[in-house]
C-alpha cells in the first residue's frame, strides 16, 4: 500500500481537489495504470480512466437505446476501450474514432481486433 500512499501525497503536493483524487484512485485500480511515479504518467492515467469511464457511461445509457447492429467483433466502444487501455489516451482515442468512422453499412465487417 505504499503505492497509494504515494498517490495520496502525490494529490496533495499537485493541491489537487477531490475529484481529482478519486480520479487517481479509479487509475490505481486500473491493472495499466499500476506503476505510476511522475506527474506526466499521474496525468496520462487520469486520461484513460476519463475517457473509458465515458465510453462506459455510452455503453450504460445511450448504447441500450440503438439496435445491435455492429458490424465488427469486438465492438466499437470496446475497441475504444482496448485500444486506449493498450497504446494509451491520445493514439487510444484516434484509433476509436476512427474504428467508428469505418462502422457503415460500406464498411467492413468481421473480427478486427486492436493493433
Amino acid at each position: 500500500m505504499v503505492y497509494r500512499l504515494w498517490l495520496e501525497q502525490t494529490a496533495k503536493k499537485l493541491r489537487t481537489t477531490k475529484l481529482l483524487v478519486n480520479l487517481i484512485t479509479i487509475a490505481d485500480k486500473d491493472t495499466y495504470c499500476r506503476k505510476v511515479f511522475d506527474r506526466f504518467r499521474v496525468y496520462a492515467c487520469m486520461m484513460k480512466s476519463i475517457l473509458i469511464g465515458l465510453v462506459k457511461v455510452y455503453q450504460a445509457i445511450v448504447s441500450p437505446y440503438f439496435p445491435n447492429a455492429c458490424r465488427y467483433t469486438p465492438t466499437c466502444s470496446q475497441y475504444a476501450i482496448e485500444a486506449i487501455r493498450k497504446h494509451g489516451a491520445v493514439r487510444g482515442g484516434w484509433l476509436g474514432l476512427k474504428r467508428i468512422s469505418r462502422c457503415h453499412p460500406w464498411g467492413g465487417h468481421g473480427y478486427d481486433p486492436v493493433p
